[in-house]
């Protein structure tokens, strides 16, 4: 079985968590809900780093995006918070899953 290994800035990590309240840690959540929703940002992707989003629930019961790229067998987690847009196509997905 293949890990991916997580890691991220401490100080990012930190500063995260006051601005947003939510934690690197606990953002790890949204990598096991089932219903998460994933997608390429390609705004800020370049060709050397794919950025990508993705959307889950926490067990607290908040749903977060993450900010995250793939780093050779690594996964950084650049933000976490809570967005409107996001946390929209997450509740229209997990409907149309239940269809």
């Amino acid at each position: 079985m293949y890990i991916m290994q997580w890691e991220w800035d401490d100080a990012k990590n930190v500063a995260n968590t006051e601005k947003h309240g939510v934690s690197f840690e606990e953002a790890l959540q949204v990598f096991t809900d089932p219903s998460g929703t994933e997608k390429e940002d390609l705004t800020h992707s370049t060709p050397k780093e794919r950025r990508l989003w993705r959307t889950g629930r926490l067990k607290s019961g908040r749903i977060v995006t993450v900010v995250y790229t793939l780093q050779g067998d690594n996964i950084r987690l650049i933000s976490a918070q809570e967005r409107r847009h996001e946390r929209r196509e997450y509740e229209q997905a997990k409907k149309g899953a239940k269809g």
